[in-house]
């Protein structure tokens, strides 16, 4: 599963793209809490909602009657959300994370050993 979500992020990286929002649904519906594809789609919600740039395009792509349906539609989510926007440092901006560690959406715990470093 972790060979998966890094081929995941880097066919994002390189194909410059994020999950729609209808990509995120999906997701929540499909994986269980605690999955990493969960993992990786609320951080890329909270890096749309608090660090990409909000211009015409973004806002197309997450219309807010969108995003409240999907939340109300998926609690666990907006936990999720909550819980990263309140462990993000005031004035600091959601990092993108397709640059981010990628052991952050590994099965393996936070201090055990990466799977795919062995």
């Amino acid at each position: 599963m972790d060979g998966l979500i890094n081929n995941y992020i880097e066919s994002a990286i390189k194909h410059n793209s994020l999950p729609h929002w209808r990509s995120m649904d999906l997701v929540y519906t499909e994986t269980r809490e605690g999955a990493s594809f969960r993992r990786y789609v609320v951080h890329v919600f909270h890096y749309v909602m608090n660090g990409h740039s909000r211009n015409e395009t973004a806002q197309r792509w997450w219309p807010t009657p969108d995003l409240y349906e999907l939340m109300t539609k998926h609690p666990s989510l907006l936990k999720d959300y909550l819980e990263l926007v309140r462990n993000t440092p005031i004035g600091e901006a959601a990092k993108d994370p397709r640059y981010m560690s990628r052991c952050l959406f590994h099965q393996h715990g936070e201090n055990e050993e990466c799977s795919l470093k062995k």
